[in-house]
């Protein structure tokens, strides 16, 4: 006979007394992108314990959320509902233990938009809590994450994984031609002796301006067409791993052949 096992959630949880009006409908960070029909979880909470996406310590990103209204009329959404998110940065499990785990404030003005944050280099390695709190104007006590006579609104908690920040090691690649312009192909490769290589790069930017295209031939050579725009300064690769490791090359179009850094996986 096996017993049942029950999740229990150590974070406390708020409680809306009014209806379910107004909603959190989508909320995007980094690889996390949840969208929700309209509606409301009990008493106006929903923890998502199986949407979560990984951040590096030091990185800054854009948190997104949309709100939704539940009323048929033409009004959308209300411009003056409140928007807080709470992370818990030290894993406490509580949020109100530092000031700055209140990433996210912003009264009276509709809630919707983009919000940029960055990682602390302090927050704790591992798996920690994103709450993101929805209000109606006037509710009471509107700075709490755990108030329990909120008003219409909703909460939803989210699942962060926090790495810590990148410590690259780098090998050395050459690239050709000599020279060139605007729609040049050029080729890097890996020289002799080196680790690492280029199956992890996403995107090359030359001078800041993206590359239209790149070709990965295997992880010892790779292609890339110079942007338009572009001219003599820095070319930066990017790789796909979740620290987002990058490279910069000094990169002269009418010069000999030059080398360049790429940083490999640790």
């Amino acid at each position: 006979e096996v017993p049942f096992e029950f999740l229990v959630d150590p974070y406390c949880y708020p409680k809306y007394t009014g209806s379910c009006d107004e909603y959190i409908s989508r909320v995007t960070l980094n690889t996390l992108s949840n969208s929700t029909p309209a509606g409301c979880g009990y008493n106006g909470y929903s923890w998502h314990a199986n949407k979560s996406t990984t951040l590096v310590k030091g990185e800054s990103y854009e948190l997104t959320v949309q709100v939704g209204k539940v009323s048929g009329d033409s009004i959308t959404s209300y411009n003056g509902d409140d928007l807080r998110v709470w992370i818990d940065w030290n894993n406490s499990i509580s949020l109100l233990n530092n000031t700055s785990e209140l990433i996210i404030e912003n009264y009276n003005n509709g809630a919707s938009g983009n919000y940029t944050f960055t990682v602390p280099l302090t927050a704790v390695t591992g798996s920690i809590r994103m709450r993101i709190q929805l209000l109606y104007f006037d509710s009471a006590d509107p700075t709490s994450p755990c108030g329990s006579t909120f008003q219409d609104g909703e909460t939803e908690d989210y699942t962060l994984n926090i790495i810590p920040a990148c410590t690259p090691t780098t090998s050395t690649f050459k690239f050709y031609p000599e020279e060139g312009s605007a729609g040049t192909e050029v080729r890097f490769y890996k020289t002799s002796g080196t680790s690492g290589g280029f199956l992890s790069v996403d995107s090359i930017q030359f001078n800041g301006i993206l590359s239209p295209s790149i070709r990965i031939l295997d992880d010892n050579t790779m292609f890339a067409i110079v942007p338009e725009g572009a001219g003599t300064g820095v070319v930066t690769l990017f790789d796909n791993s979740p620290c987002k490791r990058k490279s910069v090359i000094n990169f002269d179009f009418l010069n000999k052949e030059g080398t360049c850094n790429i940083y490999n996986d640790l």
